[in-house]
């Protein structure tokens, strides 16, 4: 079994260091945990094998009161606890608002946070929280490795059903009448509202192009061309399609938001609007485009792609490209 050393007076083969430990056998310079956490950022005060064994959890609980017994201590545990870290709980205990967010700005999972408690470790183990929680419950392979393959893909699959933007989600959230009145006005939002000034450039000058006999969806002449992918269990939108006399699809990709990989790593994390504080990983972006363009190419489609940098460098050169895409 693993055993601790102090950091203060380099005594050994502890499982728990304690306060009776600091004030009684040590240098009498530590009087509690707070004190050796914050003279040894990251040292460890008890073991892995003690905090398994003295930790509170239902099983630990029920190992101890039987199961009956076990269940009503542990249901009231969670219940004293739900509550007392909450405003409420703060203010009845005699404490201030400001008090409940000092607090929670303290335990909230942070960069500054993690090298304020472990020191030099605290990049590493913030890296691998970001690591942890970018898979956590949001990756299908995180759902096939807990849960089994098939069990796994059924429960991601009804999990983003949930998710996603549609009617019946939006019914299910807020009613019959509020959800169609909200996804109606998601449906009217859609037409500009998520085009970019380099997607409505290039689109401008694609459109151009047409002869008067194309029928086309751009999100700005027209709604974006939308497939609601009941295998991905998402609903993709692109930039230009042209549904008659051809079939093709033009995606116009930003560089950042799209993670270039002439310039971003599979492990660069990318922070776009809305995707958090830990950001979105290039290889899941490249992952999410790979399926958008399979959905659209399942369904008959050439895809082409247009990526800012190209754009920039010779704008010509690459409408001279949309021109031979264009061709029957």
């Amino acid at each position: 079994m693993t055993k601790l050393t102090c950091l203060e007076c380099n005594k050994s083969g502890f499982s728990a260091l304690n306060h009776a430990h600091w004030r009684t056998k040590c240098t009498g310079n530590i009087k509690c945990a707070a004190d050796y956490r914050k003279k040894f950022p990251g040292a460890e005060t008890a073991t892995k094998e003690t905090r398994l064994k003295y930790s509170n959890s239902l099983k630990t609980t029920i190992d101890k009161y039987g199961l009956e017994e076990g269940t009503r201590r542990w249901d009231k545990y969670c219940n004293q606890h739900s509550f007392k870290n909450t405003l409420e709980g703060y203010l009845q205990k005699g404490k201030t608002k400001e008090d409940w967010l000092a607090y929670n700005k303290a335990k909230s999972a942070t960069l500054e946070n993690f090298q304020r408690r472990y020191g030099a470790d605290g990049q590493k183990r913030w890296d691998e929280y970001c690591e942890t929680q970018s898979t956590n419950g949001c990756k299908l392979e995180w759902f096939i490795e807990k849960h089994g393959y098939d069990k796994g893909l059924l429960i991601y699959q009804e999990l983003n059903k949930k998710k996603g933007i549609t009617p019946e989600n939006m019914i299910r959230k807020w009613g019959f009448d509020e959800g169609m009145v909200r996804w109606h006005a998601w449906l009217e939002s859609t037409n500009g509202n998520s085009i970019s000034k380099l997607q409505k450039e290039i689109v401008i000058k694609i459109v151009d192009l047409l002869s008067t006999d194309h029928v086309f969806h751009d999100g700005i002449y027209s709604k974006e061309f939308v497939i609601n992918d009941q295998y991905e269990s998402k609903i993709f939108m692109y930039d230009f399609v042209i549904t008659y006399p051809i079939k093709i699809c033009i995606e116009v990709n930003g560089d950042f938001y799209h993670a270039n990989p002439n310039f971003y790593k599979a492990t660069d994390r990318l922070r776009h609007r809305g995707s958090g504080v830990h950001g979105k990983l290039a290889e899941d972006i490249w992952k999410y485009d790979l399926a958008k363009k399979n959905s659209i190419e399942q369904r008959g489609y050439k895809v082409y792609s247009i990526w800012e940098s190209e754009w920039n460098h010779d704008q010509i050169a690459i409408l001279e490209k949309v021109k031979t895409w264009l061709q029957p």
